[in-house]
């Protein structure tokens, strides 16, 4: 059965908080299959961001919705609908949700529209693979709210 982590916008990836200390984010690190990336003001966590690649099977959730799994245009639509967006600060590769303390990225804008364009079709499949992987965001990032 694959792991499940919980997101909490503003607060917390899994076991690691913001305003945890720097000792005991580490420690959480050390003992986790899970890749993390973790930023500190002093020794105080102030960022959590956690990649969809890992060494285990998990699933990343935050209201019931599973956040490496649904595409990232339904899933921009869905928390636009909760608090929106920053469209200066969002580019397609980045969407940050000031309010909620949330960010998504994604390394390629990419949609299913794109996938009918012939510069997509004259790829190698194994190229086609990799590209349709940037239809979901690959890392979710929290942060205090403004």
């Amino acid at each position: 059965m694959a792991a499940i982590v919980h997101v909490k916008p503003g607060k917390s990836i899994g076991e690691i908080h913001i305003g945890m200390s720097k000792n005991d984010a580490e420690k959480l690190l050390s003992n986790s299959q899970l890749s993390f990336q973790i930023e500190y003001e002093g020794d105080i966590v102030s960022f959590v961001e956690i990649n969809a690649g890992a060494e285990i099977e998990f699933s990343c959730y935050y209201n019931n919705i599973d956040l490496f799994k649904t595409k990232a245009s339904k899933l921009v639509d869905i928390l636009d609908a909760i608090s929106p967006y920053d469209r200066e600060d969002s580019d397609g590769f980045t969407y940050r949700f000031p309010k909620l303390g949330l960010v998504l990225w994604r390394n390629l804008d990419f949609s299913e529209e794109d996938m009918e364009q012939p510069w997509f079709k004259e790829m190698p499949i194994e190229n086609q693979e990799d590209t349709m992987r940037s239809l979901y965001f690959e890392t979710v990032g929290v942060f205090i709210p403004e």
